[in-house]
């Protein structure tokens, strides 16, 4: 590693002297000693009652999306999507749907649901933040046979 890594751009300063080490042939166990109290952490599972799923934000990207821990898979026959006191009424498929500076509701790449403002910041603009429940009302119940969840 480099002697005085930062405490930022641990891609750079920690990473990628690692990595460059191990490709060369370094044993792993000279980069020090194993760890086995780590936390796995997941987001929680948004809630399904009715025709109505209770997720959260889990996380605002750095342009100010608001991603939630609501799956694609969940968003079938959406009539209404309510985030405090914001009410979108369908999902887009890319920012430019919308109008600039307008909110809207989208699948992001990694395939759940995100809010944002096309051109702007949501997670600023809409005062929320990592946490606040999102609410998806649909036109059939969320729970059904043959429903398939991830």
């Amino acid at each position: 590693m480099l002697p005085e890594p930062g405490f930022t751009f641990h891609g750079r300063d920690v990473f990628a002297p690692v990595a460059a080490h191990l490709s060369t042939g370094m044993a792993v166990e000279k980069l020090g000693k194993p760890i086995d109290d780590f936390v796995v952490s997941r987001p929680k599972e948004p809630h399904l009652a009715g025709n109505k799923i209770t997720g959260q934000v889990i996380y605002t990207d750095k342009f100010g999306n608001l991603v939630t821990n609501i799956a694609r898979s969940y968003l079938r026959n959406v009539e209404e999507i309510r985030l405090d006191h914001i009410r979108l009424k369908a999902i887009v498929d890319y920012y430019s749907q919308v109008e600039e500076g307008v909110a809207a509701a989208l699948i992001g790449s990694h395939g759940n649901l995100e809010i944002c403002i096309r051109n702007g910041n949501a997670a600023t603009s809409l005062n929320v933040q990592k946490g606040d429940p999102v609410e998806v009302f649909s036109s059939r119940p969320v729970v059904e046979k043959n429903w398939t969840v991830p």
